[in-house]
């Protein structure tokens, strides 16, 4: 029925039926739904103008159809706390809080509706980032039937309209007056770009500034390049905004996870100008507390334990991340949750990584082999005048018949290249079924691949790239990242499920790699140690064979001393009241 019909439909009831109106309507449940809904967009409608939390609200309502989490709730009211005393505001969110739309996107859309006249800056990693996050924003104010209602004269500047520059007009007045009113402004509405990009140059954003997720893997695992975006942030992005009577006038708003002890938000936490929020997706509680859970940390499909997310709970977001999300956020692996779930550096950090060991009475040397090589490199200390040659390592990674890999054997000595070439062709030739060799392509292994292939024609040898160790569709290397990263967030996940495995004969290559596993907190990428020469190899071993990563039980073919108990923990998943 259409709306224009209905209401004259129930004009015409309450001039019938003054004293039984209500209840004639409510035999007919669409007419009632109708006015139900109608009184509740007209309240929210009064409500979204309003420049407060409750304003935003009721934006966030009418754009989503929903109330806001109450963490949008919180984060929002933090906000204007934060901006009351002439601060900025700077989070650190779990991944899929709906940081980045609640803020990013729906929070200076909102900004927009109520200040058209004010310029919006969006700054991210890069210029992808960025512009999904203005396209989100230009497509609630281009289309969205709530934000017709809520701001009808606002309305997209026909002719500049794209991610170089979004432009919005008031129609509530002649064009003429808004010229005026516009005539000193030359910046646009909303614009979006990466840390790098020309087109933020010499922009001041006298609305908000958000910065969304600056810090990523390209760029925060570097010493060198995590210092320059804070650099940017602090010494160059924070002096284009706005500031009247000795306090912040622009919103400036930083949002991400936690990256290094170093980085933009632990850097602005510290600064006395930003109020600073931090949200784990759960946090340590005692049995008997309100609303504590039990997680047992058994990962249901291997039968893996976590031990570091055994105990009792309260989760953030029990609806959307509750027990058995958990631990499939925990089985991506130790780094990674501890990092973008739990926003603990420290304990994404700390302590040993996790792995099972394979006997080696086990292993049939026919099983199809191949190897992975850390080439040596001149490594000068940091504060030290000394320069160090690192070693060379090779890993022998072989596939098991049903599914996974075991780590076999390996090498790691300070050859001459005749002698490390040697080592990959005795490799070669010991091994029945050997694949290949894979080895890093980067800087001086590009050269020691080159060499290879020129004084020995038939030693199968490949380039290995320090991109992911999984990779999607048409997805780059990517930016290289140290040893130490790259075996936290890529090995670690494929060692603690129990798909690849470590053998447990006595050599030097493997005594080396179950000593740098189980004291990895203390490795240092600024230092030469054998340790992080022979987990490179181990990794680049594991990129050779990708086919193997797919995340079978890893103790099907275990005697049973190395199997790991199925039996769920009596309080697992249990709501204590």
């Amino acid at each position: 029925m259409a709306k224009l019909e209905l209401y004259q439909q129930l004009a015409d009831l309450k001039a019938k039926y003054p004293e039984r109106f209500e209840e004639v309507v409510k035999e007919h449940p669409d007419w009632f739904q109708a006015i139900v809904d109608e009184q509740k967009e007209l309240d929210i409608l009064s409500r979204v103008r309003s420049d407060s939390p409750e304003g935003y609200c009721a934006f966030y309502e009418g754009i989503h159809g929903i109330k806001p989490p109450w963490q949008v709730a919180l984060w929002i009211s933090e906000i204007y706390k934060a901006h009351e005393q002439g601060l900025g505001y700077t989070l650190n969110g779990y991944r899929g809080s709906w940081k980045s739309v609640s803020i990013s996107v729906d929070f200076l859309a909102w900004r927009i509706g109520n200040e058209p006249r004010k310029t919006n800056l969006t700054i991210s990693a890069n210029d992808d980032s960025a512009d999904k996050i203005t396209k989100a924003i230009s497509q609630i104010i281009e289309f969205h039937p709530f934000w017709k209602k809520a701001f009808p004269s606002i309305v997209p500047d026909s002719g500049r309209w794209s991610s170089n520059g979004y432009w919005v007009v008031d129609n509530s007045m002649p064009k003429e007056e808004w010229a005026k009113l516009q005539a000193g402004v030359i910046d646009p509405t909303l614009l979006g770009g990466g840390y790098t990009s020309t087109r933020i140059n010499g922009k001041h954003p006298t609305g908000v500034l958000g910065i969304d997720d600056i810090h990523d893997l390209n760029n925060s695992t570097s010493d060198t390049e995590r210092k320059y975006v804070v650099r940017f942030v602090t010494t160059v992005l924070m002096k284009t905004v706005i500031r009247k009577n000795d306090k912040l006038d622009t919103w400036v708003l930083n949002i991400g996870v936690p990256w290094a002890s170093d980085d933009t938000h632990r850097v602005l936490s510290s600064s006395g100008a930003f109020l600073a929020s931090n949200l784990p997706v759960m946090r340590k509680a005692n049995e008997g507390d309100e609303g504590a859970i039990y997680i047992d940390g058994v990962n249901d499909q291997t039968g893996v334990t976590y031990d570091d997310i055994k105990g009792w709970w309260i989760l953030a977001w029990p609806e959307k991340f509750g027990v058995n999300t958990i631990k499939k956020e925990r089985g991506l692996g130790k780094f990674d949750f501890w990092q973008m779930m739990m926003m603990d550096l420290s304990s994404a950090k700390s302590g040993s990584l996790k792995y099972y060991i394979y006997p080696k009475a086990n292993v049939d040397p026919n099983w199809p082999t191949a190897g992975g090589v850390d080439v040596p490199y001149d490594f000068k200390e940091r504060h030290d005048n000394q320069t160090k040659l690192s070693s060379f390592a090779m890993a022998f990674l072989s596939k098991r018949p049903a599914s996974g890999a075991v780590l076999v054997g390996g090498v790691v000595d300070h050859p001459t290249m005749g002698q490390a070439f040697n080592h990959m062709l005795a490799a070669q030739s010991n091994f029945t079924n050997w694949i290949f060799t894979f080895c890093e392509n980067i800087g001086g292994g590009r050269v020691f691949i080159s060499a290879a292939r020129l004084m020995f024609p038939h030693l199968k040898i490949m380039g290995s790239d320090l991109g992911k160790i999984i990779k999607l569709p048409g997805e780059g290397s990517g930016k290289a990242r140290n040893k130490k990263t790259r075996i936290q967030t890529e090995l670690a996940p494929w060692l603690e499920n129990g798909t690849v495995l470590i053998s447990d004969e006595d050599n030097p290559y493997l005594n080396l790699v179950r000593d740098a596993l189980d004291n990895f907190s203390e490795l240092n990428d600024a230092r030469a140690d054998d340790r992080l020469d022979v987990l490179d190899a181990f990794y680049h071993a594991v990129k050779g064979m990708p086919e193997v990563l797919v995340g079978q039980r890893f103790d099907e073919e275990l005697p049973a001393i190395f199997r790991k108990s199925k039996t769920p923990h009596p309080l697992a998943g249990r709501n204590h009241k």
